[in-house]
């Protein structure tokens, strides 16, 4: 095997996983798919995960530059078009979820950057994977209740998905505590 090569074997409850990896055709570093590939969560969170570091997310505009859905704005707050760094990063409806986490982030500083190059820089920089996690976490809720919302018609409740996350990943809520509630 070539040295830019990395196979990861994951073993999840019954089922075994092989994923392959080259370096040479992504500009993702070694290092990331390494640490990636090494932290506890499902795989098919991994293979999200590989999908947003490949700028690969079918969201709104991907699906509408295939002619596979009719618009590329944002459903949620009808402003942007919806890609990746605007649905997990930048989006004014979800931006408090990032700010309320324990991680503490406020994307609206700074110099705006992909979302491939935001979560390449994190993953290999973190001081700790259980920050990793957590952030992993939030984008796969963020994803999922997307998908809810776009393909089910279901209304996203901020105050409940924040209790929720608040029960599962300790997001610090301003204002008192709410019995989390699992809407997703």
């Amino acid at each position: 095997l070539k040295q830019d090569t990395i196979w990861t074997l994951v073993l999840e409850e019954d089922k075994c996983h092989l994923f392959f990896f080259s370096s040479t055709n992504s500009s993702v570093s070694i290092v990331v798919w390494k640490r990636l590939w090494r932290l506890k969560i499902p795989s098919r969170i991994q293979f999200f995960v590989w999908r947003l570091l490949r700028d690969a997310c079918p969201t709104n505009l991907a699906l509408f530059k295939r002619n596979c859905y009719p618009s590329p704005i944002c459903l949620r707050c009808g402003k942007q078009n919806e890609l990746a760094t605007h649905l997990f990063l930048k989006c004014q409806l979800l931006v408090r979820i990032w700010r309320a986490s324990r991680l503490g982030f406020d994307f609206e500083v700074g110099t705006p950057v992909s979302l491939a190059v935001w979560l390449q820089g994190w993953i290999k920089d973190a001081p700790d994977d259980s920050d990793i996690i957590l952030s992993i976490h939030i984008m796969w809720n963020i994803w999922l209740a997307r998908n809810k919302f776009v393909w089910e018609g279901r209304e996203f409740n901020l105050e409940k998905w924040l209790n929720a996350i608040d029960a599962m990943y300790q997001v610090k809520l301003p204002g008192k505590r709410k019995t989390a509630i699992n809407v997703l």
